[in-house]
């Protein structure tokens, strides 16, 4: 994958200031994170993102209660959503109109 461009990276504040979208819906908001490249189709893009702390993203020691998108990915994705709901929910909090 390319690196992104200065546009995609401008999004990728936007969204940061938003927080862990896993967080969120537990009710913390403004957890720091970091961009969790939603794939499609097996294949990431930067265009297709979504916020989350490291510890819901890819802390690579268990915590207790709580669910990581690469470790724990079905469980993950009953609670918070998958990839598809979570590029979907970070449109909407953008207020953009998501590709498909």
């Amino acid at each position: 994958m390319s690196a992104p461009t200065a546009a995609q990276k401008r999004r990728f504040s936007f969204i940061a200031e938003y927080g862990c979208i896993a967080c969120r819906q537990d009710g913390f908001f403004g957890t720091p994170g970091e961009i969790h490249h939603c794939k499609r189709h097996g294949k990431r893009d930067h265009n297709r993102v979504a916020m989350l702390c490291p510890v819901h993203h890819k802390m690579t020691t268990a915590m207790p209660g709580i669910l990581n998108r690469h470790r724990d990915r079905t469980e993950f994705a009953a609670r918070y959503g998958d990839d598809d709901e979570l590029h979907r929910m970070t449109c909407a909090l953008l207020g953009e109109t998501c590709a498909t």
